[in-house]
């Protein structure tokens, strides 16, 4: 990744193997390099295939569909726009910094680049790049680009890499391959045992058949006996003690109703949860792949179905329920701490499966999502970042849920001097 040519990394395996976890362990490698590497994830259902800040910069400045736009007409569009917003002396440097973004920068001699394509993604004021990619059509265009750029694209696909296809335009020695299979029932077997160590006289059966469900996929296999805790299957003997010894409850056991793929599992889990406790992981879900707990208590304050209770004699109940109910959630094993977080004092946590995550995401009604991206706004703009790079891209995929392009596009400009 850090050399001068392209890398292909190409990680294929069935679903629930690891392969985001492999993705998810580059990026933490890079990010301890010391050297400036700029992430993007490229989902298929999202701005097709063009990274978050290109898509959102074309967007604020009308220039998605501009497919026959010069690179000076576009590039002025963008000037005239930042008017009024930038001040005059920042305005030539803002102008270049979103430019470069939404894929109109220059060559080393100071050139346009040729051509206006709104599915580019070069950016050559970035010197290494790694890029997280689902779409195997896609990585034959993006190959095209990036060819001669110093970049890695990290291709996550169930497909194995064909010797033929997209990835025989990268030099062999720059080409890796890394094919997950799922696990032998024997290794399985022990996974599942593992798990439900605390359990006392776990039957062989329900061990079988959660390993006859998971299809040798590890992460399925621990979401099963999450959803067996779920349903009551597998409990603490004293619910107040649960690192203490567990019992396992045949009469909520139905050996042939364990769904076969973890997005119905984590649906069954979600949906069996309170109304209130559906809310705290769907605000959790919108500050991002890291959420704090006093954005969540923003957040309740103001949402319909919750509101504030006010503070009385020093106590402040809605922060305490979401603390209680949070810390519930994380010994339940849906939430689980972060070691390093984007911001100071302000300890993070994440979603313990990211399928969790997306479906609390979706289920969050249109008709908040505006408010509440405004309030999280708010409050991230009032504490001290750690990483103030990071700090900036959430505050701004804030700003651009709660429909505030102004705000967005000033924290854009101001990553320019990090």
């Amino acid at each position: 990744v850090l050399t001068e040519s392209l890398q292909l990394c190409w990680v294929s395996g069935p679903a629930g193997i690891g392969k985001s976890s492999i993705a998810f362990e580059l990026i933490s490698i890079l990010s301890q390099s010391g050297r400036p590497v700029s992430f993007h994830y490229i989902p298929l259902n999202s701005a097709n295939g063009v990274p978050i800040l290109a898509h959102y910069v074309r967007t604020r400045f009308d220039l998605a569909t501009q497919k026959t736009e010069t690179h000076t007409d576009a590039i002025e569009k963008i000037a005239l726009g930042l008017s009024g917003i930038v001040r005059s002396d920042r305005l030539d440097d803002a102008t270049r910094l979103l430019s470069s973004l939404a894929g109109l920068g220059t060559d080393e001699k100071g050139n346009p680049l040729p051509g206006f394509d709104p599915e580019t993604v070069r950016q050559p004021e970035f010197q290494n790049r790694a890029t997280r990619l689902d779409d195997q059509g896609m990585t034959g265009k993006i190959i095209e680009v990036l060819k001669d750029r110093p970049a890695c694209l990290v291709v996550l696909s169930r497909k194995k890499m064909a010797v033929d296809g997209v990835a025989s335009a990268i030099d062999t020695k720059n080409r890796t391959k890394c094919q997950l299979t799922t696990l032998p029932d024997e290794d399985m077997t022990r996974l599942v045992k593992s798990l439900v160590s605390r359990v006392e006289e776990v039957p062989e059966h329900l061990v079988a058949t959660t390993v006859r469900q998971a299809s040798g996929a590890p992460l399925l296999a621990q979401e099963l006996i999450q959803l067996l805790c779920h349903r009551g299957v597998l409990k603490p003997n004293d619910s107040a003690k649960r690192d203490g010894p567990w019992g396992f409850h045949p009469s909520e056991y139905e050996s042939g109703s364990l769904p076969g793929d973890v997005k119905e599992s984590v649906k069954e889990r979600f949906d069996g949860l309170s109304p209130y406790r559906k809310i705290v992981l769907q605000l959790a879900a919108m500050q991002g792949e890291q959420f704090w707990v006093g954005a969540i208590v923003s957040m309740l304050r103001t949402h319909p179905e919750v509101g504030n209770d006010g503070v009385f004699l020093n106590q402040d109940p809605v922060r305490m329920k979401a603390e209680g109910t949070i810390m519930t959630l994380v010994e339940e094993g849906f939430l689980e701490g972060v070691p390093e977080s984007v911001l100071t004092r302000h300890p993070a946590l994440t979603f313990a499966v990211p399928a969790m995550r997306q479906h609390a995401l979706s289920s969050v009604p249109e008709k908040l999502k505006k408010l509440l991206h405004r309030i999280c706004a708010q409050w991230l703009q009032r504490t001290q970042p750690t990483n103030r790079l990071v700090w900036r891209r959430t505050l701004v995929a804030q700003y651009q849920g709660g429909e505030l392009a102004r705000e967005a596009a000033q924290r854009i400009v101001e990553a320019a001097n990090l």
